[in-house]
C-alpha cells in the first residue's frame, strides 16, 4: 500500500499539466461525472451553473437544433449541458485509482474481443511527413465506441511535444471529449492527461495479473518517464507480493 502510494503521488508531480481552467466543478459534478468517464460507470450530469456560463460553473450549454427562428437559434437544446472538468477535478474524482482503471480497462477489452466496441483509424499529425519528426511534435486523434447498442462515444485528442521537457512542461497533454449516445451531443471534455497515463499502466497490470509466474518478486522497467512510472503503479497493484521494482534509463 505504501508502495503504491508513493507511485501515485510520483506519477503526479512528473505528470502535472498547466492547463487553462475555464470551470471548475463542484463535488456532485465529480462524482456524477469524472468517476463515470474515468472508471466507466453512469452519465456525466451534473449541474453547476447558470446554463451559458461556464466560466462561473460545471455547466456549459450546448447549442440547440439548427432552426429557422432566430429565437428558437437562440435557445439552448433542452437539457443539453457540457460539463468541463480540469485536471484538479479528474485527481478529486480519483483518476489515479488505478484498481478502479484496471476495473474499466478490463471492461473494454472484454467488450472488444466480444465484437461490441469500435474503433475508427488513429489519426497521426506529425511535424513532417517521417517519423523522425516525432521529435519535434505530433498529434494523435483516437475515437472509439463501447457497447451493443452503443453505451459510450468518445475520442482522445492527445499531444506530444518532447521538448517541453526543456521548459518544465509534461511532454504530453491531452483532453477526452465524451459524447451522447442518443443524441451525438458533447456532455463532457475532460483533461486526458493523468488519464491516459493511468490507462497504460493499467494494460501493463492486466497483463501481470495474467501472466507473471505467482512467485514473481521483482520486476523491471525499461525507461524512466511518466508511462514507467504509472507501469510501476500498475505492477504494484496488480502484484502486491512484489518486492522490488527496478527501473532502467538512460539518465538517473
Amino acid at each position: 500500500a505504501r508502495l503504491g502510494a508513493g507511485l501515485a503521488a510520483l506519477a503526479l508531480r512528473a505528470a502535472r499539466a498547466r492547463l487553462l481552467v475555464l470551470a471548475r466543478p463542484p463535488a456532485a459534478a465529480l462524482a456524477t461525472g469524472a468517476l463515470a468517464a474515468a472508471a466507466g460507470g453512469g452519465r456525466p450530469a451534473a449541474r453547476g451553473g447558470a446554463a451559458g456560463h461556464g466560466a462561473r460553473g460545471a455547466a456549459v450549454s450546448a447549442p440547440g437544433p439548427i432552426l429557422s427562428s432566430a429565437a428558437a437559434i437562440a435557445r439552448p437544446a433542452a437539457g443539453a449541458e457540457l460539463l468541463f472538468l480540469d485536471q484538479a477535478a479528474m485527481l478529486a474524482a480519483g483518476v489515479l485509482d488505478m484498481p478502479a482503471a484496471m476495473a474499466a480497462v478490463a471492461e473494454a477489452l472484454v467488450e472488444w474481443e466480444q465484437g461490441r466496441a469500435r474503433l475508427g483509424p488513429k489519426v497521426v499529425l506529425r511535424a513532417g511527413e517521417d517519423s523522425h519528426t516525432e521529435q519535434q511534435w505530433r498529434i494523435n486523434g483516437l475515437c472509439a465506441a463501447l457497447g451493443e447498442p452503443v453505451r459510450w462515444l468518445g475520442m482522445k485528442w492527445i499531444a506530444s511535444f518532447p521538448p517541453n521537457r526543456l521548459q518544465g512542461l509534461p511532454r504530453a497533454s491531452g483532453l477526452l471529449v465524451l459524447n451522447s449516445a442518443d443524441s451525438g451531443l458533447p456532455l463532457a471534455v475532460m483533461d486526458a492527461t493523468l488519464l491516459s497515463a493511468v490507462r497504460t499502466g493499467a494494460i501493463t497490470g492486466l497483463g501481470v495479473r495474467l501472466l507473471a509466474p505467482a512467485q514473481a518478486r521483482r520486476a523491471a522497467i525499461v525507461g524512466a518517464g511518466v508511462q514507467a512510472r504509472t507501469q510501476a503503479l500498475g505492477l504494484a497493484t496488480a502484484c502486491p507480493q512484489f518486492e522490488e521494482i527496478a527501473s532502467v534509463a538512460r539518465r538517473p
